[in-house]
């Protein structure tokens, strides 16, 4: 019996032990991890969104729909990440947000909570519309210009916006008593959102969100099969005419660069999903506060902050874009007005390099003259 107490006692040291140096790895990893996405994250979507203003050629729905994402990113990058960071320095904010307080504090992480559902909600609702847009590129080729539009593709995104706005803020109305969520400081997350083990509070919301991703990710896996078996078929019907074979080749190389985009948003995203819905039906968080933080939110924040690089090694316009800009800010072209300047430079030419029409005129006339004096 006392052999069966100390064995007892050293598996729960053990145990002590593991959980504090997890801590003590998690107070040094959260700052330095979330700093460096962070940092990533805003200048990278940052100057995707300014290559897709400035290219004519991104102008289409395949660019609007990434210059939405890069702007969901980029949303995340500036109020999401910085939370997470803040609660990872200064444990004592936690504490206080945690107890309620501060009024002030509690609303903010409120605030924090309805960002992270809006963004990360209009993240998977863009992908899912990058599937479908792709889809009918590839099945539809020749009819794609006509059914899909820039005019279109703004008119769904913003009503999708509207959509997601109006259903992340649900958890704000304190309907936590029928289920429907609050946003707080959730301590294994290190930010604010929904406490996923709390099933009383936010079961009925929690379930409804990821059940919803759950078949967004379901349709992009399969529609982007059958997309990958057909893009092949597809692209060798060509037609004998120049403009179908451009046309042919930008969509290729744009289903190219949306191959890259959604698989790797699948790679970051099924591990978190999956994390996150185990610890809603189990009504504690799966695994270690490590593991926790590594699949489910470190995991989206790398994927937001990777993916204008995947935009820039995979596509060709982004590639190009990513040079010119490069180049135009080491010359100062930062504004249309600069470039004027600059072009007005340089085509301005000296009167005394152009070449006279004849000999008489005034150019000439004043050569000979001089000449003629000189001699005399």
């Amino acid at each position: 019996m006392e052999f069966f107490n100390q064995t007892v006692e050293s598996i729960n040291s053990s145990l002590n032990f593991t959980t504090s140096s997890t801590e003590i790895y998690l107070s040094i990893l959260t700052p330095i991890v979330v700093s460096l996405l962070m940092i990533v994250a805003v200048i990278g979507n940052s100057v995707a969104l300014a290559i897709i203003y400035r290219s004519r050629a991104l102008h289409e729905p395949p660019g609007i729909l990434l210059a939405n994402l890069a702007f969901a990113d980029l949303l995340i990058g500036f109020c999401v990440m910085p939370s997470s960071l803040i609660y990872g320095l200064w444990p004592s904010t936690i504490s206080s947000i945690s107890n309620q307080t501060n009024p002030f504090q509690d609303n903010l992480c409120q605030g924090i909570g309805y960002v992270t559902s809006l963004s990360f909600g209009m993240v998977y609702c863009t992908i899912a519309y990058i599937t479908f847009d792709r889809s009918i590129a590839v099945f539809k080729p020749f009819t794609y210009s006509t059914l899909v539009t820039s005019r279109r593709a703004i008119i769904i995104i913003s009503t999708s916006w509207i959509i997601l706005a109006l259903i992340s803020a649900i958890p704000l109305f304190g309907l936590q008593a029928y289920a429907l969520g609050k946003y707080q400081y959730v301590g294994y997350f290190s930010s604010c959102w929904l406490d996923l083990s709390n099933f009383y509070e936010n079961g009925i919301y929690v379930l409804g969100t990821f059940f919803a991703l759950l078949a967004i990710l379901l349709y992009v896996v399969i529609n982007y099969i059958c997309l990958l078996l057909r893009a092949r078929k597809a692209y060798h019907q060509i037609m004998d005419s120049s403009i179908a074979r451009r046309r042919h080749h930008r969509l290729q190389k744009s289903t190219k660069t949306v191959t890259v985009v959604i698989g790797t948003f699948l790679i970051f995203s099924i591990p978190s999903v999956y994390i996150s819905l185990a610890t809603a039906l189990q009504h504690r968080y799966v695994g270690s506060p490590l593991i926790c933080r590594l699949f489910s939110l470190w995991a989206m924040y790398t994927n937001v902050a990777i993916n204008p690089f995947i935009f820039g090694l995979s596509h060709h316009t982004f590639k190009e874009s990513y040079f010119r800009l490069i180049a135009d800010i080491q010359r100062g072209y930062f504004c249309h007005h600069c470039k004027l300047i600059k072009s007005h430079r340089r085509v301005r030419i000296h009167p005394t390099m152009i070449a006279p029409r004849n000999k008489y005129s005034k150019q000439s006339f004043t050569f000979e003259t001089t000449a003629t004096l000189t001699t005399g």
